[in-house]
């Protein structure tokens, strides 16, 4: 995603509002850690306009402390951020699930950078899947779907990765 002054919430509720078909039962509860506000207003136009609760943290330090407090089902994570940047969020959360072996909340990467270097980093510190920017609602939608998915069926040592077009 990138800033835009001339950012508009409706275009992107109408394509939300369609993609949220995949599956309109389930209501998630998403923690959003992203430092570029407008990208918080584009993250927050896509995911409220299903039904979905979305709560931003701008840096990873804020998304660390929110997801001790709060009961998320996914985490969208910019890689980076000040203060605390995406990659070390990830580790802290893993290092944290590491002593209850029933606790893994998924973790997908948002980042403008597809290169393979950053994928590898990201695969290292624990993302389960690596949605790359500009961030469209198909793309986003399907990668959420799917990194919850794979959580979900265990399959936590493959990382997903879905690329906007």
């Amino acid at each position: 995603m990138r800033p835009s002054s001339s950012f508009s919430e409706g275009a992107y509720m109408s394509e939300s509002s369609s993609l949220s078909q995949i599956d309109s039962s389930t209501k998630l509860r998403i923690l959003a850690a992203e430092d570029n506000e407008t990208n918080q207003h584009l993250l927050t136009a896509m995911l409220r306009a299903p039904g979905y609760e979305l709560v931003i943290a701008a840096d990873g330090a804020e998304a660390l402390a929110l997801w001790v407090e709060g009961d998320f089902d996914l985490i969208l994570m910019d890689m980076q951020m000040p203060v605390m940047d995406g990659l070390a969020a990830t580790r802290a959360i893993r290092a944290q699930e590491s002593t209850e072996p029933q606790s893994h909340i998924p973790i997908a990467m948002l980042t403008a950078h597809a290169g393979g270097e950053h994928v590898d980093l990201a695969e290292k510190a624990g993302v389960d899947s690596y949605i790359t920017k500009p961030v469209i609602p198909r793309t986003l939608f399907d990668g959420i779907m799917k990194t919850i998915e794979n959580v979900q069926a265990g399959d936590t040592d493959r990382m997903y990765m879905a690329v906007a077009n």
